[in-house]
């Protein structure tokens, strides 16, 4: 599993089912990339409240359901 907590976000992505199709990518490519077949949160991303409507996106467009993404308070 890899994971991102950045700023109040959590984004996973469970690559026990992670496909590496890159929908995720196509949608957020300065958040995900893809490496070794699977998708990964980029370490260097800056997830931003801004961005929740795109990870929600990615997050639902995943054919998988592999990508996992919350919000919390810091």
């Amino acid at each position: 599993m890899a994971e991102l907590r950045v700023g109040g976000h959590r984004l996973t992505v469970d690559h026990d089912l992670c496909s590496g199709s890159g929908r995720c990518r196509d949608i957020a490519p300065d958040i995900f990339v893809v490496r070794d077949g699977r998708s990964w949160p980029a370490q260097d991303a800056h997830v931003t409240d801004a961005d929740e409507d795109l990870l929600r996106e990615a997050e639902a467009a995943c054919p998988w359901f592999a990508i996992s993404y919350a919000r919390h308070d810091a």
